[in-house]
């Protein structure tokens, strides 16, 4: 089984893309933000779903009303895609009120203004959660998409989330939407596994460490946070990138499943020791005992992420609490030790 987990390799997400108004909506992505017209900052800290939901249905909190954003609410208050602009820039409402300083005022390109009212307008079709079932988008790509299936399979038989089951729609617009949902998980589950890498090389007695790859701020302050030293010459290395930049003879070798991956069969077959986090130990047992590939095991942890964030949203599912319930979910990490 040892040589069978080296195989397990995560290929990257499906190429369906997400259009530059999604992404301004969802992350923030693309902008800037003025705030009380002297400071500018990334619009990432300040996402429209941030406040108005992933829905775009509004929301109350903290005592501050965030009002719906669909275009339909958008249309009966007046708003054209010229006035939604001027109000995204200017702060001024189609009848010339001033908005909330709570609202950022944006800057942005208006082509890319004009791609989130496009996106807007696709709210208003969102669809796919009912009483008895939450609809998820497939992402296009049959491997990741069969490990999705298994895993909601799995979800549903053990009651599924306060009596909803859930299911796979080809609806267009309707409920989830896998590629969407693994894009806006994977970063946090990539951290969560530096993190777990970090931490195995420390509780392996390591008091420094080599790395393979290109070491940003946040890799640096990691390691330094867990009591490590960086040094070239340590015989512990933290893979970082999916090229190998170091000798692997007599070598300890740490690592992320998508950065380490590729490169753990040579690894072992040179004498090094290789130690692999991966993000999810059912997903691995599961992918493990049926002979999975590693893209289907990437479905079958998202499934499971959805069904854990079904749960913890309650009976009162909507899409927003599905979301919202999603990005604080607690990443769960694996540790797989190969050698020879």
């Amino acid at each position: 089984m040892r040589f069978w987990l080296i195989a397990l390799l995560l290929i990257p997400m499906p190429a369906r893309s997400e259009t530059p108004g999604a992404a301004l909506f969802l992350r923030g992505e693309g902008a800037e933000v003025a705030i009380n017209a002297t400071i500018d900052m990334p619009a990432t800290r300040f996402s429209c779903a941030g406040c108005h939901g992933a829905d775009g249905a509004g929301r109350a909190e903290g005592g501050t009303v965030f009002p719906p954003i669909r275009w339909s609410a958008l249309d009966v208050a007046g708003y054209d895609e010229q006035a939604f602009i001027r109000a995204l820039t200017e702060g001024i409402t189609p009848d010339d009120r001033t908005l909330s300083r709570s609202m950022p005022r944006f800057k942005a390109d208006r082509q890319l203004l004009a791609a989130l009212a496009d996106h807007l307008r696709t709210l208003d079709a969102l669809g796919g959660i009912t009483a008895t079932e939450i609809g998820v988008r497939p992402s296009g790509d049959a491997a990741l998409d069969a490990g999705f299936i298994a895993a909601i399979a799995r979800v549903n038989e053990d009651g599924g989330a306060f009596g909803r089951k859930l299911v796979v729609t080809e609806e267009e617009n309707a409920g989830l939407d896998l590629v969407a949902f693994a894009r806006n998980q994977w970063a946090k589950m990539e951290t969560a596994c530096l993190a777990a890498a970090i931490a195995a090389i420390r509780d392996d007695g390591h008091r420094t460490l080599s790395i393979s790859g290109v070491a940003n701020d946040d890799v640096v302050y990691r390691v330094r946070a867990a009591g490590l030293k960086i040094d070239p010459a340590a015989q512990a290395v933290l893979h970082i990138g999916t090229e190998d930049h170091v000798a692997p003879m007599r070598r300890s070798h740490f690592g992320c499943i998508d950065q380490l991956g590729p490169l753990a069969a040579s690894l072992v077959q040179d004498g090094g020791h290789v130690t692999l986090v991966v993000p999810d130990r059912q997903a691995l047992v599961w992918a493990v005992s049926s002979r999975r590939s590693g893209q289907e095991m990437r479905g079958y942890v998202l499934g499971s992420m959805i069904g854990r964030a079904a749960l913890t949203a309650g009976r009162d599912l909507t899409l927003a609490t599905l979301t919202e319930a999603a990005q604080n979910l607690t990443i769960s990490t694996e540790l797989v030790r190969l050698s020879r």
